[in-house]
């Protein structure tokens, strides 16, 4: 949430506790952090695995609407962020080229991404390429979701 021009104390006080007071509220919450600093506050919701991201993404946001009248009138209204941990990576693959005058090592490094990149249910299959010690390289960030299917062959 953006409180401009408000110390890191006065977003707590004034915004981040009574927010985190009615968000107490959502069905299913097993945790709730937070993090205060000048101008702004990030709050963290934790809930099962098990919990229909739409529905809590609706509840969540009903529960800040209700709030804002506790809320300075300064502060914008706080935005709600859903996140899926089958989206973060939980494997890093790290691939350096041990020739780097021929291009065929890169030719197969292309095909394996290009495979992890057919994978269904995947968001993104981010490729990169950097040059530590004149060695090209390429990292492959795989998913939760990724990585199991790529156990089970």
């Amino acid at each position: 949430m953006s409180y401009p021009n408000t110390a890191a104390r006065t977003v707590e006080d004034a915004a981040v506790g009574p927010l985190r007071n009615t968000l107490l509220q959502v069905n299913g919450l097993t945790n709730i952090q937070s993090r205060s600093r000048d101008e702004s506050a990030v709050l963290y919701l934790y809930l099962p695995l098990d919990t229909d991201p739409d529905l809590a993404f609706i509840e969540v946001n009903e529960k800040i609407d209700r709030a804002m009248n506790q809320l300075p009138r300064e502060l914008d209204r706080p935005r709600v962020l859903a996140t899926d941990v089958s989206d973060i990576p939980v494997v890093q693959l790290s691939v350096t080229l041990r020739d780097t005058t021929s291009g065929g090592d890169l030719l197969e490094i292309s095909k394996l991404a290009r495979q992890f990149r057919r994978f269904r249910g995947r968001r993104s299959v981010p490729v990169e390429r950097r040059k530590p010690c004149r060695k090209r390289r390429r990292i492959i960030m795989l998913s939760t979701r990724d990585t199991a299917y790529w156990l089970r062959r």
